[in-house]
């Protein structure tokens, strides 16, 4: 019998359980037509103001996008040609300006080694600069010739600056201004371009059908 006691004592607490359910969710519920009107008009504005969140939201990530966008025209259609690198010297970023100064689609200079560019004249020069601008922080420059795509040679200063574990670089093309340079000093005014089959440095001068060194 005392068995049977206990089986009914413990069979019970299930039923006090189960009462307790019950009277907790009628608590939640409005009892008179007053509380219900309050609980419409509290979810009422609890809704408005999800949907005052979710209109700044919107509003803000437009603005987001719209800088964005202002960002990236503004960096693709710089005057200065604008590439990032990482410390295996692999470019990683690059604007549409750059593309056009070495002559090769913005999708095969992704990826590619900046220093496949660096004509054989400057590579000491680049060796240099990545000397610098890995020994720390700061800003350092220096002046290359780099073949191009269309088989040519440019002359460009570079700017490079230091961003954690990868470097911006500006190139600012001095082609022309180098060429007119060497046209005053020397009083010739027909300077030819640079072409890679012709010459491997840096400032040459057309002179009696041949490249005099500047």
């Amino acid at each position: 019998m005392a068995e049977t006691k206990d089986w009914q004592e413990d069979a019970g607490e299930p039923c006090r359980l189960s009462e307790e359910g019950p009277g907790k969710s009628q608590a939640e519920v409005p009892r008179t037509l007053g509380e219900a009107k309050r609980m419409l008009q509290e979810l009422d504005r609890q809704k408005n103001e999800v949907e005052t969140r979710n209109a700044e939201l919107v509003r803000a990530m437009d603005h987001v996008e719209a800088a964005l966008e202002k960002y990236v025209d503004l960096y693709n259609h710089a005057p200065v040609s604008h590439l990032t690198i990482d410390r295996a010297g692999t470019i990683r970023l690059a604007n549409l300006t750059c593309s056009r100064l070495l002559s090769v689609a913005r999708s095969r200079l992704i990826g590619a080694r900046f220093d496949r560019f660096v004509a054989d004249a400057s590579r000491a020069a680049f060796a240099g600069l990545l000397g610098m601008i890995f020994a720390g922080p700061g800003k350092h420059s220096c002046e290359l010739t780099l073949s191009t795509g269309a088989d040519s040679l440019i002359l460009v200063r570079v700017e490079a600056v230091t961003a954690e574990d990868q470097w911006h670089l500006a190139l600012i093309d001095i082609t022309n201004s180098m060429r007119v340079e060497c046209a005053r000093r020397t009083g010739r005014a027909a300077v030819k371009p640079l072409r890679r089959e012709e010459t491997g440095s840096s400032y040459y001068l057309e002179s009696e059908d041949r490249y005099e060194r500047f």
